[in-house]
Order: structure tokens, then sequence, then C-alpha cells
């Protein structure tokens, strides 16, 4: 894995175009600590930072093709290079090395734009055509490795990630209002926006053309182009799932460095170590983490399965304060808030896994391509919902789901009558949007100063699920197959991916995800969610792949999720923290939030009166985020911590 950057500019650079191209590589060292370097010719100035994982003496970068009119810098893998690259070698193409990325230039040179469609992995690159003065930008097809660019006085520049692109003179930090709006309910900026103004992020499965007349983003490949089969017979899709993700597993095995796995005790990653353990000569090297807290830990189920698999297991144990004086530095990291607090134990996850390989293989995709959340389930009786009249909705069921929640004393049974209770008036597309968020419309809007919300009326977050509910043909897809493609299309690459590529490399770990291959992705989406959620059981058609082949206590438990003491932490020993980043003179005068609001919640926070752990989660990273890249000079190197 690595880190590009790059400047285009059609009217030849300039000396601030040359001057900037060295910091804008060198902040990107974390991503690639094994080498960098820079390439400039008249137009354009390529940056790129090498973790060296496949031929390790030769694929330095930046790469030409033989006569160095084709150039690339890359981020990420091709698993099918060799097939590629043996075609390549006999249509005349002379390789100078081992390396994925050489195959670009050639495929480039072949194919034309099409190559991109052949290409099987994990993958951000620029690729940059002398002759015709064209640079092209890629990213895979489910966003796995990040790409940002921006246009800023007539030069076009991109990134690995958005803090190279602010060392650049010419771009301006302004934080677009409408972005922020969005990250308060979904956890993440939707679509091709940042919280940057002017800055944008390349599309999962696009590429696009600079130097031509539509230099706007192209999709290549569509998930919701696959349609889903309506017959299938149990036994046989079985077995050509695991034949398929066994496959996948064995393909991201590549690589001339050690190669372990991430292993929670769920049953997505216990698959993969499985299946790890069946392809590899030697003990898989398997590596957990846990916390003070037992409320959070899943260390047991971990350890159950690395015993079962005889892995190499390392378990690390992390307290509440070693996370926390992470946070600023992740915030560096992200480049934008990051409100997902599961990134502060994958990040130390993967500082730890670092410490003993270079590439470690995840279980991420399957709660979002097998239905994984229990919310598809109780989702499924509300959306039945949606044929009675919105009136009885709201005058009957409301009441009726209200009052039972007051007649349950197991906290979470009476947290999911309250949630039943508070989303049957809604429409689809807004209880989608409800599960997900910490704010809701409601609460947003007394959270805003005056000022911020006259700005934001009328921009309803819930209309971006819309626009994908409308577009999505109910005839070929249920309901709950339409939510889990709009969670493959949404959720994953914006908010998950964008976890795991900033938690591991900032420590400079390669993370790949076998459940996210083109073909495992393209066989679960045409498989009916009918196949994976039976009742109250979610992950079905999963969990019959492997009943033989996981341990019945991993089948069989309840979800647990990847999540963090919040309410604990910021009632104890981040309280002061808290109060002083939240409700300070710096925090008023950016003039985006109610302080009587905030102070509200931090006073039923610390009463006890109700958990705002998540909702303060994101505020403090909102506030870090404003003081690392919106105060003083661009942020070249990494805050201090807490």
């Amino acid at each position: 894995m690595c880190g590009i950057c790059g400047i285009f500019n059609p009217n030849g650079l300039d000396d601030a175009d040359r001057e900037a191209i060295g910091p804008m590589t060198a902040v990107l060292a974390h991503r690639g600590p094994d080498h960098s370097a820079t390439r400039l010719d008249r137009f354009t100035a390529l940056g790129h930072t090498r973790l060296s994982i496949v031929d390790i003496e030769g694929g330095a970068q930046p790469m030409d093709n033989e006569d160095g009119s084709v150039r690339t810098v890359f981020n990420g893998e091709i698993y099918n290079f060799e097939g590629l690259r043996e075609d390549l070698i006999k249509r005349g193409h002379t390789f100078k090395s081992r390396s994925d990325t050489e195959t670009l230039v050639h495929a480039y040179e072949t194919y034309g734009y099409d190559f991109v469609f052949k290409l099987r992995g994990m993958f951000a690159f620029a690729l940059w055509d002398a002759a015709n003065r064209r640079l092209i930008l890629a990213r895979d097809r489910v966003g796995k490795k990040p790409l940002y660019y921006t246009r800023a006085q007539g030069r076009f520049l991109f990134a690995s990630e958005i803090k190279s692109l602010l060392l650049h003179p010419a771009v301006p930090r302004r934080l677009d209002a409408h972005s922020l709006h969005h990250l308060l309910s979904f956890q993440n900026v939707p679509g091709q926006d940042t919280v940057f103004h002017d800055i944008k992020k390349l599309p999962p499965a696009h590429y696009m053309i600079i130097g031509v007349g539509d230099s706007n983003p192209r999709p290549y490949w569509s998930a919701s182009s696959i349609k889903v089969e309506k017959f299938y017979q149990a036994r046989e899709d079985t077995l050509r799932l695991q034949k398929v993700i066994r496959e996948a597993v064995r393909r991201r095995l590549m690589g001339d460095v050690p190669v372990g796995a991430f292993l929670s005790g769920g049953v997505d990653s216990s698959a993969v170590v499985g299946l790890m353990s069946q392809l590899s000569d030697q003990p898989v090297r398997t590596f957990s983490i846990g916390f003070d807290d037992p409320e959070y830990d899943e260390t047991n189920y971990a350890s159950l399965v690395a015993k079962h698999f005889r892995t190499d297991h390392t378990e690390f144990k992390v307290t509440s304060s070693e996370l926390m004086e992470c946070m600023p530095l992740l915030v560096w990291h992200c480049d934008e808030p990051a409100p997902d607090s599961s990134i502060l134990p994958t990040y130390c996850l993967s500082r730890l896994t670092r410490e003993h390989v270079k590439v470690a293989l995840s279980g991420d995709g399957g709660d979002e391509l097998f239905g994984g959340y229990e919310r598809y389930v109780a989702d499924r009786y509300l959306h039945a919902y949606n044929y009675i009249p919105e009136g009885v909705r709201r005058n009957l069921l409301v009441p009726a789901f209200s009052m039972a929640s007051h007649s349950v004393s197991e906290n979470l049974a009476r947290k999911r009558l309250e949630q039943m209770a508070r989303f049957s008036p809604m429409s689809d597309a807004e209880r989608h949007l409800n599960w997900l968020a910490f704010f809701t419309a409601h609460e947003k809007n007394a959270l805003y100063t005056p000022e911020l919300a006259a700005e934001l009326s009328g921009y309803n977050s819930a209309d971006v699920l819309q626009y994908y509910y409308d577009r999505f043909d109910s005839n070929n897809r249920s309901f709950t197959d339409q939510q889990l493609l709009i969670d493959f299309l949404t959720y994953l690459p914006e908010t998950l991916m964008m976890k795991v590529d900033r938690a591991s490399m900032a420590v400079g770990l390669e993370v790949r995800c076998p459940l996210l291959s083109k073909e495992v992705v393209e066989l679960a989406i045409a498989t009916p969610a009918s196949l994976k959620i039976k009742g109250a059981t979610t992950k079905r058609l999963l969990k019959q792949t492997f009943w033989n082949f996981l341990p019945p206590e991993i089948l069989y438990r309840r979800k647990q999720g990847f999540e963090v003491p919040l309410n604990s932490w910021f009632r104890g020993p981040l309280r002061e923290v808290l109060w002083d980043h939240l409700t300070d003179a710096r925090a008023r005068s950016r003039g985006l939030f109610n302080l009587v609001t905030v102070r509200r919640l931090l006073n039923e926070h610390q009463n006890g009166v109700r958990d705002h752990g998540h909702k303060l989660w994101i505020l403090l990273n909102i506030e870090f985020w404003h003081r690392i890249f919106m105060d003083g000079a661009p942020p070249a190197s990494r805050p201090a911590l807490v």
C-alpha cells in the first residue's frame, strides 16, 4: 500500500507547483514508509510513498513504460496482475520489474481506457499519458483505497489524503456546511463531497480523464446493475459461495512479506482465518484486541477460533486512556471528523499488528453483503407498516410501542421498542437514516446556531437515501435487498472502508478484504435477501456455508460490534476534555453550534439522565478537526496527543 499525489497544470508547472510536490509527498510518508520519490515534467508533478509488498527491490514508483511516455503512481494491489502480465508480454511489452504496478502502464497502452475493467483488486491510481496530455484517475469497485481531487487556479490536484492537497498554496481551506450537516447524520459525507468546500473524492468504481472535454467521473462497474436471481438451491449455493470466498482468500495471500489476519471472533473474520489455515503450510498469524471493560471485550471468542484453527495468536489489551490519547492523531489521519468511534480500537489493533506483519486480512464487508445487522430484521416489519395510513401509524402504533417500552426492564428490549415507536411513522429512507444517525433532523436543528440553521434550511439528509430507493427496481429487489445494496454503496465505502484505510495506513499496515472481491460481491448481490435473513437469524447463508467449519459458539453468538465504552469514558476520565474543548472561547467563536444545546447535552450525560456518548464524540471530533485543519497553517505534521 502507498500514498500518491500529483499536480497537472495544463499551462505548465510553475514555481508553486514545483515547490509544493515535495511537502505534498512527504506528508503521506506514513502510508509508505519504505521509499518516496517525485517525478516532474513540463505539465505534471507526481509523488509517491511506498509500502513495499510485491517486488520489494524493483517496484519503486513513479513507474514508466518502455519509452517514458506513460507514467503512473499507484496505491493498492492488483491480484490478477500475473495473468495480465503474461498477456502483455505476448503482445510485445517488456517488463523491468515483477511488480503489479508496471502492469498498469502496459495495460493502458494495449487496452486503452478499458484496461480498468480488467483489474481485480483494491486500488487508487493516477496515470499520465504524456503524448496525449491526459491524466487518468481510477478507484476500485468498493472504495477500499481513497482518492481525492480539487481544481485550483487552473490546475488539477489529486492525493490519497486531503492533507496533501492542502499543502499547495492554491488550495483554500473552507468548511462545507452542507457536508457537515450530512456528517452529523450519516457518520460520513456521502457522495463525492467532503467537509472541505471544493475538495471532492472520486467515487468507487469510477475513473476520470483530465485533459479532454468532459472530465467528470465515469462509472466502469455498477453494483446496482447486478440482477437478483430468483431461484437458488441451498446446497449448490453454499458450495459455490465457499469456493468463491476461498479463491478470494488465496489471491490475497500473495506478496513477498509476512501476512496475518485480524480476528474478532465473529463469523466473517473467523471464516477468513479458517480458509487461510487451509491454504497455508504454516500456522496463520492472527491478532485480536480487547478492552479493560469486559462488556466490550470479544477476545474470548477470538481465542476460541484461534485454538480451533491452531493459529499463532497474539492478543492485545488496551485501556480507555490509551485509546483516547490517539484521538487528535486519528482526526489528522482522517482529514475529516471521524464519527465512527471504532476507529480507535482499529488503529490500536493495526499499530500492534504492524509490529509482527506488513499485511493483514480482515472480514470486512460481510455484514453489508450477507445481512449481518439486526436492523434489517426490525426494518422488514417496519416497512410493512408503510401500507397502514400515516395517521394510524402515528396515533396508534407510536403510543403502543411507547407504552410497551415502559413495561420491560431489559435495556436492549426497551431500546428496541423505543426505536419502533420512533421509527414506525417514518418513510423507508427516513428510517434507514435514523438507524445510523446519532443526531435526528430535529436534534440537528436545535444544535445549530440560528445563522447555520438558516443556511441549512431545506436540506434533508434523508433525501440522499431516498434517491437510491427511487432508483432501484422494486420488481427485481425486495425491500431488504434494496437496503443491503444501499449500505454497500454508501455506509460501507464512506464509513467502514475509510476507517480501515486510515487506521491501518497510519502505521503502514496493508489490510486486505477477501469478502469484498469482485466475484464474492457479485455473487452476494445476486443472491436474494430471503436466503441471507430468515426470521431473526442474520447472515444465514454465510453461516450455512461454514456450519461444519466454524465452532458452533461462533455461528450462533449474537453480533456484538467493534464498539468502545464512550458513555462511561465521558462520565469519567474524559469529562474535563469534553467540557474544555466544547465550551471554551475557540469552540464558541466558530458560530456553528448553540452553546445552550451543547451544555444541555453535557449536563444530561454527566448526570446520567441520558446517554449522549456518541453525540458528544462527534462534537469533540469536529472541534479537534477545526483546531488541526482550520486554525493556523495547513498541518504538515502529526498533532500532539491529548
